[in-house]
């Protein structure tokens, strides 16, 4: 962090004022335009939740926060995990969320509901600077073209999914995560990286895609004489990500098959899981399917059982006005796939791993040989998100863990004098 450039600071003032534009819109909208009332989760209020003035103000203000997916994570840092499906939402946000609203409570006399919605404002605020600022610095160190990496750090402050990286969902802190643990394994920083995308992993469930990162970093290295103590390091890494997710599962499934008692869980949030129908921890009834399973295997159930998921579950007719809105994005991400083929289709088919020669560099930017791990990566969470999820989803899904998504979008929006090899 060390070091501003002008480069440095010219992305964090655009993404300052980028998210602050969006929460002074997220005001407007909410105040303007009445909420949806979808079969969503939406638990009733505490009590205590709006017992001052300032209570009052925060509500006002930032509730349009904690919408669809924010419900669960206020509901998790206010609550715990108390109701199953809880645990398809990974524990990082809300423990960040909670740290930040503890002092606010305790010096503005702030209720816990209103402590964590001003929290949500200021958290992803400044981790939407350090996600803009992570990319900028990537992409200078992959690309070798300031001025595409700049382009695209700018293009992430405004991307089409912007309102999830101020709201109380976990974009804006994955993407933060896994910008800067990703800088750490390009420059072989071997504990920074394990650290970064480990915590990555205990934000979002697909920060175990990260790992092919550091796989593939394995695998060119282990293609070379004498870099056996390199591999091994970066080895780590890679059960640095595995291991978050997996140690959660686990501590979900102890807690729904043996029954854990519930501790300081207001009524309020038991009678509405009951008229909900939820499965609520420490409550008997049937045993769900993954407690009779060695491997992990709650995620997976939560997906099928709550939201549907599954195998080409979401191609129906109906679901049509989902597919035109996830299509642009879509479009970028197999546009940049299909041009990076396209460009080095042997680089392709040997999956980068012949040996270097004097030749092998002669591209610059986008098209560079260290950008194909990034674009692999993008290709294959286009393929899961639109094979396996809600389609509307991956237009977040890309934007907050695919780098490769803005550099191609910088590199087809720039003019061609621009994108000359300009050393970062």
């Amino acid at each position: 962090m060390l070091g501003w450039s002008g480069g440095d600071k010219q992305v964090v003032l655009f993404t300052l004022h980028a998210k602050l534009f969006a929460l002074f819109l997220q005001v407007v909208s909410n105040l303007l335009i009445p909420d949806h009332e979808a079969d969503a989760f939406n638990p009733p209020l505490s009590p205590l939740a709006l017992h001052s003035p300032l209570d009052r103000i925060a509500l006002f203000t930032f509730s349009g926060l904690a919408r669809w997916d924010g419900a669960y994570f206020i509901s998790i840092a206010e609550y715990g995990y108390v109701f199953e499906q809880m645990f398809a939402f990974f524990p990082l946000l809300p423990f960040f969320l909670n740290a930040i609203s503890m002092p606010l409570r305790a010096c503005l006399g702030l209720s816990a509901y209103s402590a964590l919605l001003v929290s949500t404002a200021i958290l992803n605020t400044l981790l939407s600077l350090l996600a803009a600022l992570g990319l900028y610095r990537l992409g200078r160190h992959v690309l070798e073209c300031e001025v595409l990496a700049r382009h695209a750090a700018l293009l992430f402050a405004i991307n089409p999914a912007t309102v999830f990286t101020i709201a109380a969902y976990s974009e804006s802190l994955f993407a933060s995560l896994t910008f800067w643990g990703l800088l750490s394994l390009e420059r072989a920083s071997t504990i920074p990286a394990a650290i970064l995308l480990g915590l990555a992993s205990a934000a979002r469930s697909n920060g175990i895609a990260n790992a092919g990162f550091a796989a593939y970093s394995v695998l060119r290295r282990f293609m070379r004489p004498g870099h056996f103590c390199s591999t091994s390091k970066t080895s780590l890494v890679v059960l640095a990500i595995l291991l978050p997710s997996l140690a959660f599962q686990e501590y979900g499934r102890q807690l729904f098959c043996n029954l854990s008692p519930l501790h300081d869980v207001p009524d309020h949030m038991i009678r509405y899981g009951q008229s909900q129908g939820y499965r609520i921890r420490g409550v008997r009834g049937d045993l769900p399917r993954y407690c009779n399973t060695t491997l992990p295997a709650m995620y997976r159930h939560l997906q099928e059982f709550h939201w549907g998921l599954g195998l080409f579950k979401y191609y129906e007719l109906k679901q049509i006005p989902n597919f035109l809105l996830a299509g642009p994005s879509v479009l970028l991400a197999a546009s940049a796939t299909l041009a990076f083929i396209y460009a080095r289709p042997t680089f392709c088919l040997t999956l980068g791993l012949e040996r270097k020669t004097k030749l092998s560099e002669v591209f610059v930017g986008f098209f560079r040989c260290s950008v194909f791990v990034y674009v692999t990566h993008m290709a294959a969470m286009l393929i899961i998100g639109l094979v396996f999820m809600h389609v509307q989803v991956l237009t977040r899904f890309l934007a907050s863990s695919c780098p490769a998504f803005y550099w191609f979008a910088a590199h087809i929006s720039l003019p061609e004098a621009q994108k000359q090899h300009i050393p970062a």
